[in-house]
């Protein structure tokens, strides 16, 4: 998970490591509260009308390196128990957004798989073909 603070607002996001796939969060109704302080509600629905009924996380508490809090879908409620990891430092290939939680390398580094190529052969018209 990754929260950050920026000029134009806080934003955030996170991902379970057997999916991979990224899932927005993003502040509700803050009150001017920055990222990550204790009390404050995060929503998996940002910018959307949803916001107040989807994905809740609630922050309980912020030590140094740790994060406690809870998750609610409404149904369920899930304890969230996190511990800091350190950003890494930003190469020459890095974009300009290296020096932020949510786009630095420590974050995605995860989901970097090495990927799989299938191959099968298929028929069209009578014509073998292998698909790219």
């Amino acid at each position: 998970m990754c929260l950050q603070h920026q000029d134009f607002g806080d934003q955030g996001a996170y991902y379970y490591q057997r999916h991979l796939a990224i899932i927005s969060l993003g502040p509700l109704a803050s009150g001017g509260q920055k990222a990550a302080t204790a009390g404050a509600f995060w929503t998996e629905v940002p910018f959307s009308d949803r916001a107040p009924k989807g994905p809740l996380w609630r922050i309980g508490s912020v030590t140094a390196g740790h994060l406690h809090g809870v998750w609610s879908d409404g149904q369920h409620t899930l304890p969230i128990e996190l511990v800091s990891v350190l950003m890494l430092p930003a190469t020459s290939s890095d974009d300009d957004r290296a020096d932020m939680p949510c786009g630095n390398r420590a974050f995605s580094l995860p989901r970097y798989t090495k990927p799989t190529v299938t191959r099968r052969l298929a028929r069209l018209g009578g014509i073998a073909y292998t698909p790219c």
